[in-house]
């Protein structure tokens, strides 16, 4: 098993989360470069469905900070979708 943002992976089937870590409170920190990974691979769907995660360790309200950009995203779970927020 590969343990990475607090989900379980097979260790022959995960995805590349690229430059995304948890920080100490458990928040998700990340590159801007990475961005375009929060929703084609950091959702529910991707990381259960596609690479059998035993959990998706994220819920609505959770946020996502990247830290050379400046740019905030909340996670959605019923739409499971991390959303952007403006200003």
């Amino acid at each position: 098993m590969i343990n990475t943002l607090n989900m379980n992976f097979p260790d022959d089937n995960y995805p590349d989360f690229g430059s995304m870590v948890l920080d100490r409170e458990g928040d998700l920190m990340l590159l801007g470069a990475d961005v375009h990974k929060l929703n084609s691979r950091l959702t529910r769907a991707v990381c259960v469905g596609t690479y059998g995660a035993d959990k998706f360790s994220f819920g609505t309200g959770d946020f996502a900070y990247a830290i050379d950009t400046e740019r905030l995203f909340i996670y959605e779970s019923t739409t499971d979708s991390w959303i952007e927020q403006e200003g």
